[in-house]
């Protein structure tokens, strides 16, 4: 059994799973049950998924949430770090739409044209970049995250951090085992902090 669907019955789960729908998302909280009813796939948002993106941008584990996906639900102190009432429900639901938005901005991206596996890379260090421009703090609290104004995400913003993402990336190596390490984390974070107001 996936380790997602052993937490997938937790209060919280269907706290967030209810939340969104309201929102127009379906989350998959039984694998592939929204899938099965037919529901578009870019509306339907999986545990490991979502915990991924919290990951990211609330703990500033990029490199952790790319290169252990599954870990992070079976580990219970990242479980509870990522999955817990403290959190406001808003946060899971913004961090869904910017991550989408980073996705969506990253495959359009054209200078350079990135492959699936550069994006794969590093989709969730963008996304930690994005928050930190909308809330224009380095270390983003889940109040400020839940707080943010989604009409401020801007194409601007988005071309920005995969700009800057990319570069650090392609500088250090440009493959996977840099997307896993804390030194690109370390470096985007500086980037980051040269373009804060």
């Amino acid at each position: 059994i996936p380790p997602a669907s052993l937490r997938a019955t937790d209060p919280i789960h269907r706290d967030i799973e209810d939340y969104l729908f309201a929102k127009g998302f379906y989350y998959d909280r039984r694998k592939n049950y929204h899938k099965n009813q037919q529901r578009p796939i870019n509306k339907i948002i999986s545990i490991p998924h979502l915990a991924q993106t919290v990951m990211s941008v609330l703990q500033q584990k990029p490199d952790y949430a790319r290169a252990r996906p599954s870990t992070i639900i079976k580990n219970n102190s990242d479980y509870e770090g990522i999955f817990n009432s403290n959190i406001p429900i808003e946060l899971y639901y913004k961090l869904t739409k910017i991550h989408q938005f980073t996705e969506t901005a990253l495959k359009t991206f054209n200078s350079p044209k990135l492959s699936r596996p550069q994006i794969g890379d590093i989709k969730f260090h963008v996304t930690m970049y994005v928050v930190g421009k909308l809330t224009n703090k380095m270390k983003s609290s889940a109040t400020d995250i839940s707080n943010i104004d989604l009409e401020n995400l801007s194409d601007e913003i988005l071309n920005e951090a995969i700009e800057n993402t990319f570069i650090v990336y392609d500088m250090m190596g440009g493959n996977n085992s840099v997307a896993k390490g804390k030194e690109f984390v370390k470096e985007i974070l500086e980037q980051l902090q040269e373009n804060l107001e």
